[in-house]
């Protein structure tokens, strides 16, 4: 039998969970801080880019405001084709010769609204997920299987760019106590995190239980990659390289992880 040559997906495909208010926008941002992953293009769904301005402003990413799914396919065709000079590349102010290193899609549960408009032919109606036109099964299914596609395209490994994709947290009772997901409609959350190589849980470390908050030393957030809390389809699929909590994590902290430059503690 022939064997089998794998070899390790050096681009970050990461989804990030959290609460409002933990930082997953600024976690976006610290891309911008190392030649590997600067530039960054961060898709806006309704995020918070405000907080890029307490960078400098050579140093902040480019965030573009997303209005329609029409869009956004228009941006991830170019991002796909080699980002090569057009309109939309003059837009976003790009220089020639440089191209995005570092996507984010932030975040993933506003753009599923922003589906739902488009679904049901009326922004106002996604203004209040429960008013307006009334949505049958099949549009909520449509809703789903286009935010699995996303996730299954971005996750590519031939994808150009680094990728982290964004969403809020929601909890529930399973019978046996209390889960802890993505705040995706349908079954997006739990497909979603299926495709991406990282899904991550950012909080503070004073949530943690003692014997992690015990190697934090003097950090305050932590991204945590195993299944604390009864957190559903928390997972590393980097052969490793990546620990299972990471205290104060950047985006650069985790590509040296995967590119061997930081060893694990």
């Amino acid at each position: 039998m022939p064997k089998l040559d794998i070899d390790l997906c050096m681009k970050l495909h990461l989804l990030v969970t959290g609460n409002p208010g933990i930082g997953k926008t600024t976690f976006c941002g610290t891309a911008m801080d190392d030649e590997r992953t600067a530039p960054v293009l961060v898709l806006n769904f309704a995020g918070n880019p405000q907080v890029f301005a307490g960078r400098d402003l050579q140093n902040r990413p480019t965030v573009w405001n997303c209005k329609s799914l029409i869009e956004v396919s228009k941006i991830l065709s170019w991002i796909k084709g080699g980002q090569v000079a057009s309109p939309l590349r003059e837009e976003m102010g790009l220089p020639n010769g440089v191209n995005f290193q570092t996507l984010c899609v932030d975040h993933l549960a506003e753009f599923q609204r922003l589906q739902y408009a488009d679904i049901m032919g009326s922004v106002s109606a996604a203004e209040d997920i429960h008013g307006g036109k009334i949505a049958e099964f099949k549009h909520w299914n449509l809703m789903w299987q286009r935010s699995v596609a996303l996730a299954r395209v971005l996750s590519d490994p031939a994808w150009p760019t680094h990728v982290v994709m964004t969403v809020h947290i929601k909890t529930g009772e399973d019978g046996i106590g209390r889960t802890y997901e993505p705040m995706l409609y349908g079954q997006s959350d739990f497909e979603v995190p299926g495709y991406v190589l990282a899904h991550g849980w950012l909080t503070w470390v004073s949530d943690m239980p003692k014997d992690v908050r015990a190697q934090a030393s003097n950090a305050e957030r932590v991204l945590v990659f195993k299944e604390l809390f009864r957190h559903v389809n928390l997972k590393e699929q980097y052969a490793g390289c990546i620990p299972t909590c990471v205290f104060d994590p950047t985006i650069p902290m985790l590509v040296d992880y995967i590119e061997g430059e930081r060893a694990k503690d």
